[in-house]
């Protein structure tokens, strides 16, 4: 009986040394005598509870061989760790109590978790975000602690609860009980952090360690600089206070006249953006005249569709001219050049492998920013196809990758991961971008569309804070299959000359919602273009007769101007059409006085898709002749009198000398007389814009001229 009893206590004791609850040979004294407090409540099983957790880094990736430390704050008892290949860490069977938590990895800075209560029964999760820097600095993380009410060690959290501290960066959803549960699959992140490099990491400057801090809720930094300690709190739903109005535009000055004889060629880049006219019609509904530097006409005029002929021909886009007597100056004329794209059958498009690029930061806590974000984002998954996939990306103090590719057909995961979506902290725009084409690259498909869409009101403050240093960053992705689209949300602070510019730079499309309304015309309505494109790198080359014409102006596409040499240098970007867009320019001329037949050659030059930049463009020509010029504005097309008014409407917000002596009274004439016999499937939006017209002529009588932001 007692070798029975000395057998028996032998396996018990090598169970209770191999779990780490007694340690025959401590390091301290203390440690050795708390070991006897764990080992009477090992005979309690309902005594006891768990921790666990994952270690990663700032942008996601796992840390393996990290160091974990738990200390009973009763006992002073502590227990190590070393974090598996995924990053994981577990301490089971450890008695109810308060304990400490600190991490040490090489080169990252020490993390700590003051306090957490261990209740009998409970699984915690508690998750830990290091941050690059040396060793012997130390943040102080105060609540960073998800409660799972199990007896179980997994490592899970239900998505429609909201935790302090949200999962590991890369997660995949599957349906368990109902509900939509959340697994750590780090895998498709990084193996290790050992596989990364240093410098790939976002970097913030180290004088504002609280910049980071934001990543993990409730961090305090206890580093000391010059002798003073320094300290902040940032909750997830702290909104940064924004300045009256900082609001962002850039003028680009108003294209001047130009004598034929002198330059008879004029050069652009096509462009579809509509961000331009949204930012107006919000402005006017609100009651205020736009800023003058916020209007770009082209982006008035391509906000509205036209009646051109679809494609004919083995090119992807039509090409229609009209021409006719300017109805706001004698002996001037009006030219428009239209392009229609080529429809894409919504079932005939590619797949579509988007990531969502989501600023999350402080700035975006309103109704009219990240809420309507959200809703707007809900509202493309669910007009997405089986085949699309979804990948979602945030950036505020830091940055986060929510979301891991996932296809359509798991939309309910999708869609609670778009809802956890809160704000709060600074705005890391720069490594926000960084980690989101990152991610798209690691699904690219060249025979698939490949698409990173931000969603921001285009602010940043930490890291590279000006829009010419993160515009290099979209450039170097543009060659590797990536494009961008640019969604706007809100005001006060709202930059549109970045906005604008990344979706310039990134071969995409710039917009902005001001309403629901406006997310469903994009993503809804307008979504095989919106996200297709047909041609890029379109250039337009307009010759004009200088026997016929005595000078012309391009009424807007500024920003767009192209060298007129660079025309079939196919090395230079231009812009990007995308399935079923229309494309308008306006000129405006003055004829010699005796013209003769041949009036000007259009010649538009593109590539397709998927070509680079030493892939030879292709190009296509065409020319209008005097006797096709319209003598009568009135009997010119609807059509064509619309895009004029809407041409002439921004003309005059953003105070062009040109169109001094134009009057609203007749701009609104003109447009309601082309909104009479109009295509019903337009009327809506023109009968908005002709409303518009009438608000302006109002605030025209009350306000001072375009006030500035």
């Amino acid at each position: 009986m007692k070798q029975v009893k000395t057998v028996l206590l032998r396996s018990v004791l090598v169970i209770l040394v191999s779990t780490g609850l007694i340690t025959l040979f401590p390091e301290n004294p203390t440690s050795f005598a708390s070991t006897q407090y764990f080992k009477k409540s090992v005979e309690d099983k309902d005594q006891l509870g768990t921790i666990t957790g994952v270690i990663t880094d700032q942008v996601g990736a796992v840390i393996a061989g990290a160091t974990v430390i738990i200390k009973n704050l009763g006992t002073g008892a502590e227990i190590t760790k070393t974090t598996k290949e995924d990053g994981s860490y577990e301490f089971l069977n450890l008695p109810i109590g308060s304990y400490e938590i600190t991490v040490n990895a090489d080169g990252f800075k020490k993390g700590s978790i003051n306090l957490i209560e261990v209740s009998s029964s409970v699984s915690k999760v508690v998750n830990l975000v290091l941050e690059v820097g040396e060793t012997s600095e130390v943040v102080t993380i105060t609540a960073a602690e998800e409660i799972v009410q199990t007896t179980t060690s997994s490592v899970r959290t239900n998505i429609n609860s909201k935790p302090s501290v949200k999962a590991p960066k890369t997660i995949k959803g599957k349906k368990a009980d109902n509900n939509i549960v959340i697994e750590r699959q780090t895998s498709q992140i990084s193996t290790t952090y050992n596989a990364r490099k240093i410098k790939e990491l976002p970097s913030t400057s180290s004088n504002n360690v609280s910049e980071i801090i934001a990543l993990t809720p409730g961090a305090t930094n206890t580093t000391k600089s010059n002798g003073a300690s320094t300290s902040g709190n940032t909750t997830n739903n702290t909104s940064t206070p924004i300045e009256s109005n900082t609001e962002g535009y850039t003028n680009y000055g108003v294209n001047p006249w130009t004598n034929t004889k002198t330059d008879h060629f004029s050069t652009f880049a096509v462009d579809v953006d509509t961000g331009s006219y949204t930012i107006a019609r919000r402005k006017l509904n609100e009651g205020v005249l736009p800023p003058m530097d916020s209007v770009r006409v082209e982006e008035f005029v391509n906000y509205f569709k036209y009646d051109y002929p679809n494609p004919a021909t083995k090119h992807p886009f039509s090409l229609t001219m009209e021409a006719s007597a300017s109805p706001f100056n004698e002996n001037r004329y009006l030219l428009r050049i239209g392009l229609k794209g080529r429809e894409v059958v919504t079932k005939e498009r590619p797949a579509a492998h988007l990531t969502f690029l989501v600023d999350n930061s402080g700035s975006m806590n309103d109704e009219d920013k990240l809420e309507l974000v959200k809703r707007s984002l809900k509202m493309l998954v669910n007009h997405l196809q089986p085949k699309d996939t979804v990948a979602i990306t945030t950036y505020a103090g830091g940055v986060e990758l929510v979301l891991s590719p996932t296809h359509i057909s798991d939309k309910e995961i999708i869609l609670n991961a778009i809802e956890q979506l809160n704000s709060g902290g600074g705005t890391a725009m720069e490594a926000g971008i960084d980690l989101a084409y990152k991610q798209a690259l690691s699904s690219l498909d060249p025979k698939s569309i490949n698409r990173v869409i931000i969603c921001s009101d285009g602010d940043a403050n930490i890291g590279k804070t000006s829009h010419s240093e993160i515009l290099k960053q979209i450039e170097n992705y543009v060659e590797q299959g990536i494009t961008v689209s640019t969604i706007g949300f809100g005001m006060g602070n709202y930059k549109d000359n970045m906005m604008e510019q990344f979706a310039n730079k990134g071969n995409g499309n710039y917009y902005y919602v001001d309403t629901i309304a406006q997310a469903k015309r994009i993503f809804v309505e307008q979504l095989t273009g919106t996200l297709q494109v047909i041609a890029k790198d379109v250039k337009v080359q307009v010759e004009f007769n200088p026997v016929s014409v005595l000078e012309y102006r391009l009424v807007g596409y500024e920003n767009r101007d192209i060298a007129d040499e660079d025309f079939r240098n196919d090395e230079v970007d231009a812009g990007e059409i995308g399935a079923g867009h229309t494309v308008t320019a306006i000129y405006e001329v003055k004829l010699q006085k005796r013209p003769i037949k041949n009036l000007a050659t259009v010649r538009l030059r593109y590539k397709t898709p998927n070509a680079n930049k030493k892939t030879p463009a292709q190009e296509v020509a065409a020319s209008i002749d005097l006797s096709r010029v319209q003598q009568n504005f009135n009997q010119t097309s609807e059509d064509f009198r619309f895009s004029i008014a809407v041409t002439a409407f921004a003309e005059i917000l953003r105070n062009s000398q040109a169109a001094k002596d134009w009057s609203l009274n007749k701009i609104a004439n003109i447009a309601e007389t082309a909104l009479q016999n109009s295509n019903q499937a337009y009327n809506k939006e023109r009968q908005e814009f002709f409303q518009l017209v009438k608000k302006a002529q109002q605030l025209k009588h009350t306000l001072p001229p375009n006030p500035k932001p």
